[in-house]
Formats: structure tokens, C-alpha cells, sequence
């Protein structure tokens, strides 16, 4: 049967973690870390490496086992690609692999470095019931969860009385309507920091023009029909969400 192997790294101060597990190994098979420098290069990570510490190597005998490796430098030296293998101990031997996982150390707090929206859009005068999209782009090392939040009118100023409105970098208002007015954050982090948005105004404040009749038609009449016949008849027209 087919190994099932897992790879995962993690950062934390200017320490890197490299875990690998595996499930259902086939028996006399052992579970390392590679790194790949190149197609016809993979070196597998030892004890032997003053650069890496082995701080748990775990086989229990039952098709399972863990690999966690901590790399104590944070020397752009060590970024690289890395891959778990499970490798049968034998003189020709089948190996398994994760896919390839790429190491790269955090360069620092993530940057907004735009946003991604329909060029006719106006944010601040929104036609009523239109479908608003607004994306925004961040970059990191890590990658950077991006979230929008909205600010409550009467705390707006107060970051710290923020609600959520909306998950991952989308603001999507399939509707839009003056419930959804308002101003809107976008906020990207990851491990190194946070960074906030300049605060975006949305604001519903342009109708599509509607009609209102006092009673439900039973007979069309044409503009001369109203004039020659004096057909009586009252119509109430909405501009801009006002009786005209």
C-alpha cells in the first residue's frame, strides 16, 4: 500500500521547524528529509548536519513515524526545496515523496500594494442593488492572510471596535444597498506583522429610476387613449429614490 506522508514547516523567531509524518509505511522503510538542489541532486538530511537539530525522530514500529527538524539559523543559505520520502531499506529500494515544499525565510511585515476592482466602479456613489466587487492584493513572506473589516459609523475611529464584514481579500456586496454604507479596512498578516489599508468610503447614493401605481392595471392605455378618452389614472415615478 501507498504510504501516506505529510510535509510542514513553520517559522518562529529566526528558527525554522520542518516536520515530516507518515502513515501506513510498508515494513523495513524509514521516513527522512530531502532537499532537492536539483533534478539530479537531492541530498537527505542527516544527524550529521551542524545546521540541523533533530529534535524528534519517531518510529513506532506500527507503519507510522515523525520527523520533526528544527534549522537553528535564519542564513538564506538554508532556503531551498524540501521533501518527505519514505524509503524501503533495501538495495534497490521504492521510495515515496511529498510534494515539494519550498522554504524561503520571511522578509518582513506584508505589504498592500493595490486593489483589484471594476475601473467604472465609484466607490462613494454606487448605484442601489448593484454587485460591488473589491479585492485587495498583498504580498509577504509568509503569505498573508488578508481580511476586510468594516467600521462601525459611530466608532469608526476606534480600531479597536472593529466588526467583521468580510473573509479572505474580497469585499464582495452581491447587492448593495445604504445598509451597506460605510468604511472598510483591508488588513494583511502573517507571522512577522500586520499591515492595514487606507480606509475605503462605500457608499450607496444613486437609484435606478422606478414606478408606482396606486392600483394594479387591468387595461393598457396608450398616451392619445389617456388624452382623447380621459381615462383617469395616477402614476408615481422615483428618481434618485424621490417621487417626481
Amino acid at each position: 500500500a501507498k504510504p501516506d506522508i505529510e510535509i510542514k514547516h513553520e517559522f518562529k523567531d529566526e528558527n525554522c521547524t520542518i516536520s515530516c509524518k507518515a502513515t501506513d509505511m510498508p515494513a523495513n522503510s524509514e521516513l527522512l528529509l530531502s532537499r532537492i538542489y536539483s533534478k539530479d541532486f537531492v541530498d537527505f538530511i542527516t544527524v550529521g548536519y551542524p545546521q540541523y537539530s533533530f529534535d524528534v525522530i519517531n518510529d513506532d514500529g506500527d507503519g507510522q513515524a515523525t520527523v520533526l527538524v528544527n534549522i537553528s539559523s535564519n542564513c538564506i543559505e538554508w532556503e531551498g526545496i524540501y521533501q518527505c520520502v519514505v524509503r524501503e531499506k533495501t538495495p534497490d529500494p521504492t521510495t515515496w515523496t511529498t510534494e515539494p515544499e519550498y522554504l524561503k525565510y520571511p522578509t518582513g511585515t506584508p505589504k498592500i500594494t493595490g486593489y483589484k476592482y471594476d475601473r467604472n466602479l465609484y466607490i462613494d456613489s454606487i448605484i442601489n442593488g448593484s454587485d460591488v466587487l473589491y479585492e485587495c492584493i498583498a504580498t509577504g513572506i509568509p503569505k498573508p492572510n488578508i481580511t476586510w473589516i468594516k467600521i462601525g459609523d459611530e466608532q469608526f475611529r476606534n480600531i479597536q471596535k472593529e466588526h467583521s464584514h468580510s473573509q479572505g481579500p474580497l469585499l464582495h456586496f452581491p447587492s448593495m444597498t445604504e445598509a451597506d454604507n460605510g468604511y472598510y479596512i483591508c488588513i494583511a498578516e502573517n507571522s512577522v506583522g500586520r499591515i492595514e489599508g487606507h480606509w475605503k468610503r462605500f457608499e450607496v447614493s444613486r437609484y435606478k429610476p422606478t414606478m408606482k401605481y396606486d392600483s394594479v392595471p387591468i387595461r393598457t392605455y396608450t398616451e392619445n387613449q389617456i388624452l382623447n378618452d380621459g381615462v383617469d389614472g395616477k402614476m408615481e415615478v422615483l428618481v434618485h429614490g424621490k417621487i417626481t
